[in-house]
């Protein structure tokens, strides 16, 4: 197993912000680029600072949004409900290719 992924487990970061991390490398090095993973490290040990999505500033729209993504709430802690909330919006987006992405990006930011 390489290194860097030994030392994300051992950090504790969640899949979901490898997921996001992987997206801002992306965004920067666009295909067919390799993103190596200390390049990645350095994205998730120093990530861009950006504002919380609308949907979880209102416990109305955090439900919401994960009764969307089929997301179960049932127990868990809030922040442990974004994570979800975030993962599945992440494997959507991958799912659905980089058009639909597109589209969704800019529907979410309306």
């Amino acid at each position: 197993m390489h290194p860097t992924l030994i030392a994300w487990i051992e950090d504790k970061f969640t899949l979901p912000q490898v997921i996001e991390a992987l997206g801002i490398a992306r965004d920067r090095k666009p295909e067919p680029e390799q993103i190596a993973p200390n390049y990645l490290d350095r994205i998730l040990r120093d990530p861009p600072k950006k504002q919380e999505p609308s949907w979880w500033l209102d416990d109305a729209q955090t439900m919401a949004k994960a009764k969307e993504y089929g997301v179960t709430t049932y127990g868990k802690q809030r922040e442990q409900l974004k994570q979800d909330i975030l993962a599945a919006i992440a494997s959507r987006k991958s799912a659905q290719g980089p058009i639909a992405e597109m589209l969704n990006q800019r529907s979410e930011a309306a």
